[in-house]
């Protein structure tokens, strides 16, 4: 499908992080860093609680309790040791993390003040997005979209008709959980971001639809 989703425009952004992304984060070693069973230590504590947030929002639902807090992280400091991690390289994370759970708590806030917009499958092929110098690869997003727009229509053809469809081939999960290449020149970050999770919100609206119920036809008097 073809859409003009480019929109011109120079942000800077950061991407949304999933537990896997803190785990398998690497750093450079320095002369002098940062204690590096400190740092990993927070950050396990830090993939724990991104993947309780998305596992809970996912389900439509919010932690009961906060493990860790978006000031939390800005505030937190580390031991200072011969051959650590690079320091510049951990406070640069840490940045990201910080917006990570930023935006998350911003998102249930957003989803209890305001009724949910509901999102067509013409929304979807018709969304622009600025070019940023760092962004997320253009035709891995376009595709994706492509694929959520043929499930929302799938999804609201078949309730319709009166029927659910007897498989997801996108899941509310999958939305939420997905992950593009960055590269110089893509589409902002925190723009796609902001799209899925009204996608994921969308899918799962979907998803957890009764189908219609079909009028009776008409009633022929016996014979």
């Amino acid at each position: 499908m073809v859409r003009g989703r480019m929109i011109c425009g120079m942000t800077a952004d950061y991407s949304r992080l999933t537990a896997e992304h803190i785990t398998e984060q690497v750093f450079a070693k320095a002369m002098r860093g940062y204690a590096m069973n400190e740092v990993d230590e927070f950050l396990d504590r830090a993939a724990e609680e991104i993947a309780r947030w998305h596992d809970a929002l996912a389900r439509g639902h919010r932690p009961t309790t906060r493990l860790l807090t978006p000031r939390e992280v800005g505030e937190v400091s580390f031991s200072k040791a011969m051959r650590g991690y690079g320091m510049a390289e951990v406070d640069e994370f840490l940045d990201e993390l910080a917006a990570e759970l930023v935006r998350l708590h911003a998102l249930v806030s957003r989803r209890a003040a305001t009724p949910p917009r509901r999102v067509s499958a013409e929304d979807i092929l018709h969304k622009e997005f600025h070019v940023a110098m760092r962004g997320y690869q253009r035709r891995e997003v376009d595709r994706f979209l492509d694929q959520v727009a043929r499930e929302v229509i799938r999804w609201q053809d078949a309730l319709a008709q009166g029927y659910r469809p007897s498989m997801c081939l996108v899941t509310p999960q999958d939305v939420n959980e997905k992950a593009f290449t960055k590269v110089v020149r893509g589409y902002a970050m925190i723009e796609v971001d902001t799209f899925l999770d009204e996608l994921t919100d969308e899918l799962a609206r979907l998803q957890d639809a009764e189908p219609r119920r079909q009028a009776p036809g008409p009633h022929l008097p016996p014979r």
